[in-house]
C-alpha cells in the first residue's frame, strides 16, 4: 500500500512538472510571437524616410511646410524630417530653424564628429545609410546618441540628403 501511495506521489509531481513545463512553454511561444509582431523602430525610420524623400520629389521646397508642422505626421516629438543639400547647407531641420540655410559642414556633436560630414560622405558612395553621432533633444541642450538615417532624394534638378534620427538613449 505504501508503494502504492509513493507510486500516486510521484505519478503526480511528474504531471504537475509536465504541466508547469507545457505552461512555461506556451508562455514562451506566446511571448516570442508577440516580440516578432512587435514593430522594428529601425524599419519604420526607414520607411519614414523614404516617405519624406518622395514628398520632396512630388512636391519640392513645398513639402518642407509639411516637415515643419509640429505635432503632425512629419514631426513630433523628437522624431522629425531634415534636409540638407550636398554642399552641406540645411535646407529644412524643424527642430534647429536657426540653422536653415546655413552651411551645418563645420557644425560637430560633443565628441567633434560632423554628422553633416558623415552623411555627406556616406552618400558620396551610396543611395542611403545610417550614421551615429551625440546630438541634443529638441528643446535639450545635453548631447544623447542619435542614429539617424539618410538617403539621396530629387529636389528639382539638384540631389539632397533627406534623413530623420532616433535617440537610443
Amino acid at each position: 500500500m505504501r508503494r502504492n501511495y509513493l507510486a500516486r506521489v510521484l505519478l503526480g509531481l511528474a504531471l504537475t512538472v509536465w504541466a508547469f513545463a507545457g505552461c512555461q512553454t506556451q508562455s514562451e511561444a506566446e511571448k516570442s510571437a508577440e516580440e516578432m509582431s512587435a514593430p522594428d523602430p529601425k524599419q519604420e525610420l526607414v520607411e519614414f524616410v523614404a516617405g519624406a524623400a518622395a514628398a520632396v520629389e512630388e512636391r519640392g521646397e513645398d513639402a518642407f511646410a509639411d516637415f515643419r508642422q509640429t505635432d503632425d505626421e512629419w514631426f513630433t516629438g523628437d522624431k522629425y524630417v531634415f534636409v540638407i543639400d550636398l554642399e552641406g547647407n540645411a535646407l529644412c531641420n524643424p527642430a534647429s530653424p536657426d540653422l536653415e540655410g546655413t552651411n551645418v559642414s563645420d557644425v560637430v556633436d560633443s565628441e567633434g564628429v560632423s554628422p553633416t560630414g558623415q552623411m555627406l560622405t556616406l552618400l558620396e558612395t551610396s543611395d542611403s545609410g545610417w550614421i551615429s553621432y551625440m546630438w541634443p533633444k529638441p528643446g535639450m541642450t545635453e548631447p544623447s546618441k542619435k542614429s539617424s538615417y539618410v538617403m539621396k532624394a530629387k529636389l528639382g534638378d539638384k540631389v539632397v540628403a533627406v534623413g530623420s534620427g532616433m535617440y537610443v538613449e
